[in-house]
């Protein structure tokens, strides 16, 4: 099984031994991985020291390098100058930003968004249903949800300047309902009342935003997998140091792989002030679990880190117009 390592003691040195990649501390060896077996290194806070060596060897063997900031958001990648990227993936990346088609695709992030979130609720609501617990809420924002779908579909986009804020004003709209319905029915005992990205201090957000980071550098690297460019997206406004497209490929993985792991988690983290070792070690445990288990793509059994990268460049024929960009809609 391929391995997305995460570092977060400070002091700790990374190095290359042989075809292996060591993590040390204070000179006592404390973890060896086969390079043949990494997908990617994150790096989660300063003070963490990598060799030329275990850089070099990372980038000829495609192994990502990711830096995170004090938020948990990536900021820096170390990747191979002889990637896949080719001019006219980017030429058509860029023309579609500002077109009419791009806005479709736009549309359709943020409609497998809300199918993603409606998937989510229902994976919970299913349980709940057996219980003597009301779930009113859930119900309602399930849904409103199935509501907002139908009327995003309806909505004409072309020619229309204001498209990326009305989709988003409902998308916003969504994302508060659905948080308020999981904080009501699902993590009373977490004291969660409302959704906090950057800056959050209390611990269920706190445990959300790292887990989206986790979610970064697997979307992350399938984007530069398939040869686009990270920062120029067609939903998220494009501004220096913002991967844009991250952001929205992201999109439709976040209610189930992110949201549904750390409400699971919910009974860890209860009572708890903040993110210590081995709660950050139960939520890289949980999403990778996710990422590594089969799903049925076109008629093949791959792992979900392996349906997102086929989304990827599903993407990328919708860019070159070959293909029309369908999200991927989790069965619960």
């Amino acid at each position: 099984m391929t391995k997305h390592l995460y570092i977060d003691e400070y002091g700790s040195f990374v190095g290359k031994t042989s075809e292996r990649l060591t993590v040390s501390q204070g000179g006592e060896l404390k973890a060896e991985i086969p390079l043949s077996r990494l997908k990617s290194v994150n790096i989660l806070k300063g003070g963490i020291s990598l060799s030329s060596d275990i850089i070099e060897a990372c980038s000829l063997r495609g192994i990502k390098i990711f830096f995170l900031d004090f938020r948990n958001v990536a900021h820096t990648a170390i990747t191979s100058t002889a990637n896949h990227a080719v001019a006219n993936v980017r030429k058509a990346q860029f023309l579609t930003i500002e077109s009419n088609h791009g806005r479709e695709i736009a549309r359709t992030l943020i409609v497998g968004k809300l199918k993603n979130q409606r998937a989510t609720l229902q994976y919970f609501y299913k349980y709940l249903k057996n219980t003597d617990k009301q779930s009113k809420k859930l119900e309602s924002a399930i849904e409103k949800i199935k509501e907002t779908i139908e009327s995003l579909k309806n909505i004409e986009l072309s020619n229309n300047k204001h498209w990326s804020q009305i989709i988003m004003g409902k998308e916003g709209g969504m994302a508060a309902i659905y948080f308020d319905a999981i904080g009501a029915e699902l993590l009373e005992e977490c004291d969660f009342t409302t959704r906090i990205g950057r800056g959050a201090e209390d611990i269920m957000n706190s445990a959300l935003n790292y887990g989206y980071a986790i979610l970064t550098s697997f979307v992350w690297q399938s984007i530069i997998n398939a040869g686009l460019e990270a920062y120029a997206g067609v939903l998220h406004t494009n501004r220096p140091g913002k991967p844009s497209l991250v952001l929205d490929v992201m999109e439709e993985y976040r209610a189930w792989v992110v949201d549904r792991n750390i409400i699971k988690l919910r009974s860890s983290l209860a009572g708890k002030k903040e993110l210590d070792a081995e709660l950050k070690k139960k939520i890289i445990t949980e999403i990778n679990a996710t990422m590594n288990k089969k799903h049925l793509y076109n008629g093949k059994n791959l792992s979900l880190q392996g349906v997102m990268q086929r989304q990827v460049y599903r993407l990328v024929g919708a860019f070159m117009q070959q293909n029309r960009y369908k999200s991927y809609i989790f069965k619960w």
